[in-house]
């Protein structure tokens, strides 16, 4: 039993890693990043009808459960470089209608986004979509077993957000989150090198971080402050573990981002057909490092441990 566990855990790990380096491949470690949180996420049980806040363009949910997307397509077919989140926008067409899949039911996905909310119908993930506030959910008290939380961004308030989710989830149903432990607030590169110097370089990785470390730090707690938060709102704790070492998130804090907007630029100029080749290469040759980093920054603990950055619960309402 234990041998057929660790071999599950292999094949997940580099399906679910290679699946996503098919739609991050100018960043690798997203793929690693996302390969991670998918693995925690999925040792939980996802029986039964699901509500998923926070589904972006629904892509992470749908590779963590089994699905895959063409060599042909990736996230760089569907950006704004003009815009400062370059990936809220959405262009119909790009993409072919994909499997639904059978496992598990998200019933309803809900993201507060249009751009993303488009792509989830078209990728075909949820049975329906709901462009909503996090803070303000049309739904009625009690109307659901399960809810996944999936760090959403955007995020005004986290604490009415769990309100809300405490709300609408009924007595004895379960709340499946991940959550940032506060001690990876120092695992932010690009905000650290941004402190250390000042004129143009301070305000080139400013420029880099773009936000991602007030907004992401915000919402990050101690592990005790966690409980106690979940506590207070009749949350109990069923089962939790932990990833991504802090080294993991310094790797993907700064990763490519310094070139990746020529990078895009360079492969949009590509034909189809052109593209999809060297972008297989550029797989093939990458993916080996990539396995290899995945390794190095995995870091999982069934319980927690505080050189992690993430932290996924399974929370019961008492």
């Amino acid at each position: 039993m234990i041998g057929s566990k660790r071999i599950y855990a292999v094949k997940f790990v580099i399906s679910r890693l290679w699946n996503f380096l098919n739609i991050y491949f100018l960043k690798p470690h997203d793929a690693i990043n996302d390969t991670i949180t998918a693995f925690l996420l999925t040792r939980f049980d996802w029986s039964g009808d699901f509500l998923e806040i926070g589904s972006g363009d629904g892509m992470f949910g749908y590779i963590m459960h089994g699905g895959s997307f063409p060599l042909s397509f990736d996230r760089y077919k569907l950006v704004d470089q003009s815009k400062r989140d370059i990936f809220n926008t959405h262009s119909s067409g790009v993409l072919s209608t994909t499997k639904q899949l059978h496992f598990p039911n998200i019933f309803v996905a809900l993201d507060p986004k249009e751009a993303h909310v488009r792509k989830i119908e078209e990728i075909n993930f949820a049975k329906n979509v709901l462009q909503a506030s996090y803070e303000t959910m049309p739904f009625a008290g009690g109307s659901f077993d399960n809810v996944f939380i999936y760090t959403p961004h955007e995020l005004k308030d986290f604490g009415t957000m769990l309100d809300e989710v405490c709300r609408i989830t009924r007595q004895k149903g379960y709340v499946y989150i991940l959550v940032y432990d506060a001690a990876f607030k120092r695992a932010f590169m690009c905000k650290r090198l941004s402190d250390v110097f000042e004129g143009k370089l301070k305000d080139y990785f400013l420029k880099l971080d773009n936000g991602r470390f007030a907004e992401l730090t915000g919402m990050a707690k101690s592990q005790n402050t966690w409980h106690d938060e979940f506590e207070a709102r009749g949350l109990v704790v069923k089962n939790s573990c932990s990833g991504l070492s802090h080294l993991g998130w310094m790797a993907y804090d700064i990763q490519t981002r310094p070139i990746l907007k020529p990078l895009i630029t360079f492969f949009g100029l590509l034909p189809d057909k052109v593209r999809t080749c060297v972008k297989l290469v550029w797989l093939s040759l990458i993916f080996p490092y990539v396995l290899l980093a995945l390794l190095v920054v995995f870091n999982f603990k069934r319980y927690h441990s505080r050189n992690n950055c993430y932290i996924a619960y399974q929370l019961q309402k008492l």
